[in-house]
């Protein structure tokens, strides 16, 4: 809140309010596009799909580290509700957070391009109904694993960050962990059903 008061980026609040000089204005990322075809398409999502479950692991690992080294810190501390985070500590769970957002916009555009696949084949006049409903199993693990309520632990992390509350942002890391679980067993599953798809 204090951030979105004073008109500025999380990150450049964070880097004012501590004296670390100017934050970064830029991230990398890269940009994808275009329809997935038959053939080339079974292969291209295949990998998507295996680059996602893993990061989604990745994530699900570093969000329950950091939760448990900011538990450890508070409890050495003493720290009482309301505590404030230290520079770093803010910085590495927005760096979850950032994480978290991104994950959830690649699901969505693996869910999109799903959709391309479909219309493709039924476009190209293969209209395999086994093929078709395991594309569509997969789209439904997909839209299982954006469930409200990680959306919802996404935002209370992301407020806690912007009061810069300690106990609060410990426990938003907590709950988020939890439902990035679920993220990661859907994800799994999306591609289990999309290798048999596939071989199909």
């Amino acid at each position: 809140l204090a951030a979105k008061a004073a008109d500025l980026p999380l990150a450049a609040h964070l880097a004012a309010r501590f004296g670390r000089g100017p934050a970064a204005t830029s991230v990398r990322a890269y940009a994808a596009g275009g329809y997935y075809d038959r053939d080339k398409g079974l292969d291209g999502l295949r990998e998507r799909l295996a680059e996602v479950s893993e990061e989604s692991r990745r994530l699900e690992r570093r969000t329950e580290d950091l939760a448990s080294e900011q538990n450890r810190r508070g409890e050495q501390s003493g720290a009482s509700q309301g505590d404030h985070l230290s520079y770093q500590e803010a910085r590495r769970a927005e760096a979850v957070a950032e994480s978290q957002s991104e994950l959830m916009r690649q699901a969505q555009e693996l869910q999109d391009s799903l959709a391309q696949l479909q219309a493709r084949a039924e476009a190209a006049g293969l209209n395999d109904p086994e093929f078709q409903r395991r594309l569509e199993e997969v789209r439904d693990q997909l839209a299982r694993a954006l469930t409200p309520e990680l959306r919802q632990r996404l935002a209370e992390l992301q407020q806690a960050l912007t009061q810069l509350d300690g106990e609060r942002t410990r426990t938003a890391l907590e709950q988020l962990a939890e439902a990035q679980q679920q993220l990661r067993e859907a994800l799994e599953r999306s591609r289990e059903l999309f290798e048999r798809a596939a071989l199909e």
